[in-house]
């Protein structure tokens, strides 16, 4: 219920949802305090910061995350008490929402964060709350990291945090951030210049940040040009139509770059530019369907009237249901614990062979969770660490009536039948999930241990569990 109201929303929704931030049932409150920050009233402010206390991690870290929307000494002290909360997701809510709020005065004590906290994402997240706020220190820092950043896995991280802090500045209109992030465009490795780039989606910049996409949509890297085709698109500038269409053709010889060739596709029909319509007529032939899609999109947006997307490939016959599979488990073997999960065969065939294909060529020992959305997901299995790597290869996706649930395993995607080899799992219900992605399994054991991951744990040895 409280989870339909926060979805409808409005005024009438604050006083509900403020009512059942204090029950006694934790995903009753865990929802109130994420519809509560989304709503974005200023009646739920001293609500929200009442939260940041909550004992739950996953109500206190959502009540951080929506305080850097209320400036002030209030927000600022229940953050800054936030930095002392026992799990590291809430800490690291607090710092990022902290910059957000501009609180300078929380300087002395992001500092002590970042050099004491002995999770490396909160202390990730402490440094990129320095840069943001305009810390002498931390720039400096930032400077004498210079190139180490390809090896050592601590000076990548804090590199990619400067740079969504400058990316963050720029993106607000602070000019005195540009000059750090040209350089750091210059001298950074790909995933640097992709943090920075990405940092920029959602923003209309200005023409020091614009330039920097430009230079970013040049780059062959894929999560490069990808993140720079996000920040065009939001910024529907005209002077970046030519710079798209030469990107598009260039990746159209690139593998994995379809989900990059979609967002070209997207950003050339945000422009409204007549000059859009002979590139955007063109992407209807891509390969990828995602990226006819968005040509499809964009034309409709003009005409009123939806093009027909040519079928580049047959539909497979059902895939056969091996019995063999039933009550079939994985092991992750992790920095923070031990998850086992179970498959679900009957539901997602494909799926679970590919998953279990995957496990014995030991595709996933060693690699990251890339990506950790506290009280949401936890995702990995990226070969290349940074979300925009595949298996490859594609898979189709295999929607059924199974629901997200906490623990739940599902299938990430860049569009439709996009998928591969990543995969996430569920904190929380995510009934906007359903329908949507694929799900192929469940944790059987180790929910704390999927509490405790952060961004940059590694999966150790993944195995199949014979027998169990």
């Amino acid at each position: 219920l409280v989870y339909a109201i926060g979805r409808i929303g409005g005024s009438p929704a604050v006083p509900i949802l403020g009512r059942a931030a204090s029950a006694r049932e934790t995903l009753t409150r865990t929802f109130a305090a994420m519809y509560l920050g989304r709503l974005g009233d200023p009646a739920s402010a001293s609500v929200l910061r009442g939260l940041t206390r909550d004992g739950e991690w996953m109500v206190a870290s959502l009540a951080a995350a929506a305080l850097d929307k209320y400036p002030g000494g209030d927000s600022e002290a229940a953050l800054v008490s936030a930095l002392g909360h026992a799990h590291p997701h809430v800490r690291g809510q607090a710092c990022r929402a902290l910059a957000g709020i501009g609180a300078k005065a929380a300087l002395g004590e992001l500092f002590r964060v970042a050099r004491e906290d002995p999770s490396r994402a909160v202390a990730r997240e402490a440094f990129y709350a320095q840069i943001r706020l305009g810390s002498e220190t931390a720039r400096l820092e930032l400077e004498g990291l210079g190139a180490r950043g390809k090896d050592d896995r601590r000076a990548l991280a804090l590199l990619e945090a400067g740079a969504e802090g400058l990316a963050a500045r720029l993106a607000a209109g602070d000019c005195s951030a540009a000059a750090g992030a040209n350089a750091l465009f210059v001298r950074g490795p790909d995933r640097v210049r992709a943090a920075l780039l990405s940092g920029l989606a959602g923003a209309r910049p200005g023409d020091d940040a614009f330039f920097l996409l430009l230079r970013g949509l040049a780059s062959a890297d894929l999560a490069v040009r990808g993140s720079a085709a996000d920040g065009l698109r939001d910024a529907g500038d005209l002077r970046a139509l030519g710079h798209l269409a030469a990107a598009y053709q260039d990746s159209l010889g690139r593998d994995g770059h379809y989900e990059v060739r979609e967002t070209l596709v997207a950003a050339a029909g945000a422009t409204d530019s007549p000059m859009a319509i002979p590139f955007v007529e063109r992407a209807l032939e891509d390969p990828a369907p995602s990226a006819g899609s968005a040509a499809a999109a964009a034309i409709a947006t003009r005409t009123g009237k939806r093009p027909s997307i040519p079928e580049t490939r047959a539909e497979p016959p059902a895939a056969p249901i091996d019995r063999t599979l039933r009550g079939r488990k994985v092991e992750l073997e992790t920095e923070k614990g031990r998850l086992v999960i179970e498959l679900f065969p009957d539901d997602a065939p494909v799926h679970v062979a590919n998953f279990l294909t995957l496990v014995a060529k030991k595709h996933y020992d060693g690699l990251d969770f890339h990506r950790v959305g506290a009280a949401f997901v936890v995702q990995g299995g990226d070969p290349r660490g940074d979300g925009w790597g595949d298996a490859g290869y594609t898979i189709r996706d295999e929607i059924g009536p199974r629901r997200y649930v906490r623990g739940t395993l599902g299938m990430p995607k860049a569009g439709k039948d996009t998928g591969g080899c990543q995969l996430f799992v569920t904190h929380l219900p995510a009934p906007h999930l359903d329908g949507r992605y694929t799900v192929f399994g469940q944790v059987a054991g180790g929910l704390d241990v999927l509490d405790r991951l952060e961004v940059g744990d590694r999966i150790l040895h993944a195995r199949i569990l014979e027998g169990e």
